[in-house]
């Protein structure tokens, strides 16, 4: 495995969100009571070993107040897309002084740190300018879809610009990339707003970065779940579900019982010891420590601390 000092993450998490109908950047809401972001930086530093560049905007200062430390923050002050967001971090990259650069969203909080080693170390030993990470989807509408050639991938085709033909592709992108620094900060360079929208998108490095000669490549992700982004409570209604399930198996592999999974909402942040049994209806939440051999019926804990071999039955104790 290749040094994990050797990228540095770079997350997007400057977007607005419209679609969430909130007050409050899209990126801030909780999934299995923790921030989308704070997902994303966190599988992000269990990759690397490094803590990750989380590029702001919507919502002035409130994600940097509110993930805090240990992680950089850098400030898009013009709305122009995802690859003016990343020439917002380019003063940050050059200081990481690493020589991969993984760029992702700041909305996909069911990326595994597994998945982003895995991509990073296939970058690294294939000498890849741009890695991407696509998927083989059943219907691929909506997708940009990844069109290949000998020399790798040739280029991203979004649905709108996609011919019959082109649509067939099942191969589709799933925006994470992982770029070698210098191909990125020279691609970042020569971006241009050559669109209906007047924005700079960093899916336009691929040709830029072919155009110079460098290598574009693709890896498969097995679990296109993974990527998903977050634009409404619907999606975030999903990715609270399949986390809390994570959570759920954790925990039951660990030698807690739980009676009922679907029905148990156990947040990221608690902590549960073996051999405690847990019924259908309970939540518990915050920093919230259950000792060994407890029992817990139909109640709602939140921030407490249950000792070994307690019993705590249809009680809201916040």
């Amino acid at each position: 495995m290749a040094d994990k000092k050797s990228c540095t993450a770079v997350i997007m998490a400057a977007g607005e969100g419209t679609r969430m109908r909130s007050a409050l950047p899209k990126v801030l809401h909780k999934a299995n009571g923790k921030e989308l972001v704070r997902w994303v930086a966190d599988a992000a530093c269990e990759a690397m070993g490094t803590a990750p560049i989380i590029i702001y905007g919507s919502g002035g200062q409130l994600v940097p107040d509110t993930i805090k430390g240990p992680f950089e923050y850098v400030r898009q002050e013009r709305r122009l897309g995802s690859g003016d967001a990343v020439k917002a971090a380019k003063d940050a990259i050059v200081r990481a002084g690493s020589d991969f650069v993984l760029v992702l969203a700041g909305d996909m909080p069911l990326i595994r740190a597994g998945s982003i080693r895995r991509m990073i170390d296939e970058a690294e030993a294939g000498d890849y300018d741009l890695l991407m990470m696509t998927g083989i989807v059943g219907d691929p509408k909506g997708y940009g879809r990844i069109v290949r050639d000998e020399l790798g991938v040739e280029k991203i085709v979004e649905e709108k610009d996609a011919d019959p033909e082109t649509k067939k592709i099942k191969e589709v992108n799933l925006s994470v990339y992982c770029f070698k620094k210098q191909a990125l900060l020279e691609a970042l360079e020569q971006l241009r707003p050559n669109n209906a929208a007047g924005e700079y998108y960093i899916t336009d490095c691929l040709a830029i970065i072919r155009g110079m000669g460098g290598r574009c490549g693709a890896v498969i992700a097995p679990d296109v779940s993974e990527c998903m982004g977050v634009n409404d409570r619907i999606q975030l209604a999903k990715v609270s579900e399949e986390l809390r399930k994570r959570k759920n198996e954790e925990l039951m592999k660990s030698g807690v019982t739980l009676i009922d999974p679907v029905n148990t909402y156990i947040e990221d942040s608690v902590t549960v010891g073996r051999d405690t049994v847990i019924y259908p209806g309970t939540i518990l939440a915050g920093k919230t420590e259950i000792g060994e051999n407890c029992v817990l019926v139909s109640c709602r804990l939140k921030d407490v601390s249950v000792k070994d071999g307690m019993t705590v039955t249809e009680t809201i104790w916040e």
